[in-house]
């Protein structure tokens, strides 16, 4: 029940029933309970979710790190198993090389055994290929110490005695009986041509051994 007494201001005033001031107080917890969650929300996705700068810089970082290595090493395994079945691939036997060397001399019947000798002649300007363009004889094997004695016929027109390696060279010469002379003291092999007519198959080959 109401009252209202004259004079008293306290009785002017508005009271609210139990029921108001609770509906009140629980309004007041809710808001705050809904507050306290949104900054414990915003806090956790602040901390666990990296930023957009983040998530790139590690990303490209990642990339980086992972993808080019990979890259260079199959590219390195690569080149290396290019390289070593191509020059498998080159290289030559001893009598694939001298085959090959030989090719376009048609006088050409393999080595001529002369070890043992202390000196071998071979003839500069002797009938094989396309006239008195060959050595003769083409190819010879040798012991260590042999002198070998080039000597022209006077045919075929100059010729002259280079070794591959150069390792010594004659003179170019068309003299009949003109001679030059090489000894050689250690084994191994030597390749020799004539100038004006290697490419019509004017070549020559020592093989110094034991």
């Amino acid at each position: 029940m109401t009252r209202n007494r004259a004079g008293d201001g306290r009785d002017s005033l508005p009271t609210f029933s139990r029921r108001q001031t609770l509906r009140a107080a629980g309004a007041a917890a809710v808001g705050t309970a809904t507050a306290l969650a949104g900054c414990s929300t915003g806090e956790a996705g602040s901390d666990a979710t990296p930023t957009d700068g983040e998530t790139g810089g590690t990303g490209e970082s990642n990339g980086t790190r992972t993808g080019a290595p990979t890259e260079s090493a199959e590219g390195a395994q690569t080149e290396t198993t290019e390289g070593a079945q191509t020059e498998s691939a080159e290289t030559e036997t001893p009598d694939e090389e001298w085959e090959s060397w030989f090719g376009p001399t048609d006088n050409y019947d393999g080595f001529a055994d002369r070890t043992g000798e202390a000196e071998v002649t071979v003839m500069v300007g002797a009938d094989g290929i396309e006239g008195p363009h060959a050595y003769e004889p083409t190819a010879i094997r040798v012991s260590p110490g042999t002198t070998v004695v080039w000597e022209w016929t006077g045919a075929g027109g100059t010729h002259d005695v280079i070794a591959e390696d150069g390792s010594f060279e004659s003179e170019l010469v068309a003299d009949e009986g003109h001679t030059f002379e090489r000894t050689f003291d250690e084994t191994g092999t030597t390749k020799y041509f004539c100038t004006p007519h290697r490419a019509m198959g004017m070549r020559g080959g020592v093989v110094v051994e034991e």
